[in-house]
């Protein structure tokens, strides 16, 4: 039964994610070794208001390319209100649409990803490491200047589904990350901590 409910969380896309409108093309990249950075303490936060962290700053874009490389150092859950129904769940009903929505959000809520400063990389279910492997930053040849806080991810993992190699469009802001799949097409928002943890049933 748990890895019925691995398979079913992993498969619903959370290893990918929908490109942001205006993103081109990933750009020719060359590989980069990740830096190793100062981990800041996450900060108790909500759930409907992921932003709320004790203090009125507000979210904004990274400026530079080395803070938003540190600041993608750490563990970070989705914010389950950033799911956006596929193109299997669009096609149901809309009672069917409702259910399968609320379904995706349960399991996408224990799910949450870790950079590490020496390049290893988890995706963790609940408390649990379900996939672990490394990652790598690529840097475009030709940077955009207007967006020095987009860093683009390869990450290859193993666990319970097998092998999976990821790349992504990581949008780094001053307290969530954008994470857009380059594979197919779904985007999500994380913020800062560990998963919920599935109560004993």
């Amino acid at each position: 039964m748990r890895f019925l409910f691995l398979g079913l969380v992993l498969g619903f896309g959370l290893l990918g994610c929908e490109t942001a409108q205006g993103d081109d093309e990933v750009a020719e990249s060359t590989p980069k070794a990740t830096k190793a950075s100062k981990l800041k303490k996450p900060v108790a936060q909500t759930e409907k208001q992921p932003d709320d962290k004790g203090d009125d700053k507000p979210d904004t874009p990274v400026d530079n390319q080395d803070d938003a490389e540190s600041l993608l150092v750490g563990i970070w859950k989705i914010d389950v209100n950033s799911i956006k129904a596929d193109d299997s769940i669009r096609k149901l009903s809309k009672v069917d649409q409702f259910a399968a929505m609320k379904a995706k959000k349960q399991a996408m809520a224990h799910v949450a990803y870790e950079f590490a400063d020496d390049g290893r990389m988890n995706i963790y279910l609940g408390g649990d490491s379900a996939q672990r492997g490394t990652y790598t930053l690529k840097v475009a040849e030709t940077p955009d200047p207007d967006r020095p806080n987009l860093l683009f991810v390869e990450a290859s993992t193993v666990g319970p589904i097998g092998s999976k190699t990821h790349r992504w469009k990581v949008t780094v802001n001053s307290k969530s990350l954008k994470l857009d799949s380059v594979d197919d097409g779904e985007s999500l928002r994380l913020f800062r901590g560990m998963p919920s943890i599935k109560a004993p049933q």
